[in-house]
């Protein structure tokens, strides 16, 4: 009796883990099923601007990564540096390791990229649902693109400057503003008061007629001065992100600013 016993409890553990096996298979089989569903997208045939509007593990909030791909190129900003990169000619992997520009941000902007980042070097996959592309780590949606749509008009408003290229992030008071009205622009550069014309179809953006006060100021301030007129005169692109705007020379970041209302 003990011995029919023993065999009947070792039938039933064997019995119980082999349907254990079984449910797990047919979970992993549906959710294999579940990501290909949509439609399977080879990001090598896929150009243009994209906004990231979900990154697994972190909500964005006002930060607003975002990818361009051209002719299997990749570049962006992932929250805090631009990035540049590319697409693999392989399956296992979908991105190249990113290469991105060393400036140094605190709080959710440099959380953001890390996990934007850390990412993209998993992603093994991608589908297409509507306008929205999913980028997968195995069965994981971990990144979520939607096509940029650019905004029609350059935004009227006053606008702070956060960042000069070649000066770097501002952290001190006295920040460049760009007040913007119609086809006018005015505000301070870190020192003095300018003025000029706003130019733009669509995209492409210029500055023109520009004059400026000519007070002197501390070395510091008069030097991110020079650096903001230098790129005023260089600008060529504008792109509007929430309340965040920027603007290009021949596809490098100049200056970012914030809306100020």
């Amino acid at each position: 009796m003990k011995k029919f016993s023993l065999l009947l409890s070792v039938f039933v553990i064997l019995f119980a883990c082999k349907t254990k096996k079984e449910e797990v298979t047919q979970k992993e089989n549906k959710e294999e099923t579940k990501i290909r569903q949509g439609e399977s997208i080879d990001l090598k045939t896929v150009q243009g601007n994209f906004d990231v509007y979900f990154v697994e593990g972190i909500e964005l909030g006002k930060i607003s990564p975002t990818l361009n791909i051209t002719k299997g190129k990749v570049s962006g900003f992932g929250g805090c540096n631009t990035f540049r990169g590319a697409l693999l000619p392989n399956d296992k992997n979908i991105f190249t390791p990113m290469g991105s520009t060393r400036m140094f941000c605190q709080g959710k902007g440099s959380e953001v990229e890390n996990i934007f980042f850390k990412h993209l070097s998993g992603v093994n996959s991608v589908t297409k649902h509507g306008e929205t592309y999913n980028l997968y780590q195995d069965y994981k949606i971990v990144v979520k693109l939607k096509p940029h749509v650019q905004a029609a008009k350059v935004s009227d408003g006053s606008w702070k400057v956060i960042f000069v290229k070649g000066y770097g992030s501002i952290k001190e008071e006295g920040n460049p503003t760009m007040l913007m009205k119609g086809n006018k622009i005015s505000g301070n550069t870190g020192c003095n008061s300018y003025f000029g014309t706003v130019n733009q179809k669509d995209m492409k953006i210029s500055f023109s007629d520009l004059g400026q006060t000519e007070m002197a100021c501390e070395d510091d301030k008069m030097k991110l001065e020079g650096k903001f007129n230098q790129h005023l005169q260089k600008i060529d692109r504008f792109v509007l992100r929430g309340n965040t705007m920027e603007f290009y020379s021949f596809g490098k970041l100049l200056i970012r600013a914030i809306d100020e209302e």
